[in-house]
């Protein structure tokens, strides 16, 4: 029997954007990173998982051409602002706000903007289409310069089946607490 069977959702928290960071000029489509050194987060870390399956869509698999590293967070924006890799995927604990303000504001680098978002979204149920708006990080630098098209998965809070009412009701409100 697999874990989920186990478990039932209390309800979406918030929807989770997966940040693509990237040193190459004019990328439209993720198949055109084939090649590069990308950082696909923890081997167990959720943005590995998604990550993997996004690069499988576009034909880039591990154990291919493409160095696929375990790098995340802090020590991935490292290796891109270093030119040790070329890209890496973010999400989650990993993408913080003081992270992804200094990718962004570095003029060497470019947040990838999924052109196909719908296309993803209608292929994979679980992805989201998200707009990160103009202007977000910073209104005097007009960080980004554009809007960005991202996409991301739905953020559940879930509980083991058969857990008391009173304690599900009391999960959701220190959710909603936590994210309102």
């Amino acid at each position: 029997r697999s874990n989920y069977e186990k478990v039932v959702s209390l309800g979406t928290l918030y929807v989770e954007p997966l940040l693509v960071f990237h040193n190459e000029k004019d990328v439209v489509r993720l198949s055109e990173l084939k090649g590069k050194r990308i950082a696909v987060g923890r081997e167990g870390s959720g943005t590995r998982l998604l990550s993997l399956h996004i690069l499988s869509n576009n034909g880039i698999m591990p154990g291919g051409s493409t160095p696929l590293l375990d790098y995340e967070g802090e020590e991935a924006a490292t290796e891109l602002l270093e030119n040790r890799i070329d890209v890496a995927f973010m999400m989650g604990d990993s993408a913080s706000y003081t992270t992804t303000r200094k990718l962004l504001r570095n003029p060497k680098l470019s947040l990838y903007s999924f052109a196909q978002a719908d296309g993803y979204v209608r292929r994979n149920s679980f992805l989201n289409r998200l707009e990160l708006p103009r202007g977000t990080y910073d209104f005097g630098l007009d960080i980004p310069s554009h809007d960005v098209d991202l996409i991301g998965p739905s953020v559940e809070l879930v509980a083991r089946k058969g857990l008391h009412p009173a304690l599900c009701d009391l999960l959701i409100e220190a959710a909603k607490e936590l994210y309102a």
